[in-house]
């Protein structure tokens, strides 16, 4: 018993991967839930959180529930920033996840901010060059047409493309 005392928190994550992997998605915001719970008694308390807000964000966003989706992204991007535990590329993939959760609520200038971060961030850590950096870009472009920020817009949509071409010609 006192060994599944300690392993609660592992219990429930892989019961809630079982719910979401059987479409059971009501169950699995549950399990997920109650792991949150269960998540200050792992050895890795930071982790623990920020996976089972990644998980619980997921769910939430399939649900369509996605106020729910922002809070807990919003909680494991924060864990991420604040924690030497996690890596830029873990940051950049929140924030991309919350970039994603703004844009399906048609929350379009959050959604831009976050993804002009991102791009940011990725310049820093990746380097201006880098293929992430286009797809980041051509991803703003998109916010930025949808928003009516043309002129954005179109430097975005050439630097993407310029990046892109620069990658198949490297790679011929």
């Amino acid at each position: 018993m006192s060994q599944f005392l300690k392993n609660a928190w592992q219990s429930f994550i892989a019961a809630g991967e079982m719910a979401q992997q059987e479409n059971r998605l009501e169950d699995a915001a549950v399990y997920f839930q109650t792991a949150l719970l269960e998540a200050h008694d792992c050895e890795n308390v930071e982790q623990c959180f920020a996976i089972t807000l990644d998980l619980l964000a997921d769910t939430f966003q399939n649900l369509n529930r996605f106020e729910q989706a922002e809070e807990a992204s919003l909680r494991s991007l924060r864990i991420k920033q604040n924690s030497e535990v996690f890596s830029k590329a873990d940051v950049l993939r929140a924030m991309l996840k919350l970039s994603k959760i703004y844009y399906a609520q048609s929350k379009l200038g959050a959604a831009a901010y976050t993804t002009n971060r991102v791009l940011q961030l990725s310049e820093q850590t990746l380097g201006l060059d880098h293929p992430a950096v286009g797809f980041v870009a051509r991803q703003l472009a998109d916010l930025y047409s949808d928003l009516g920020s043309l002129k954005e817009a179109e430097l975005l949509y050439q630097r993407a493309y310029s990046l892109q071409r620069n990658q198949f010609t490297i790679a011929v």
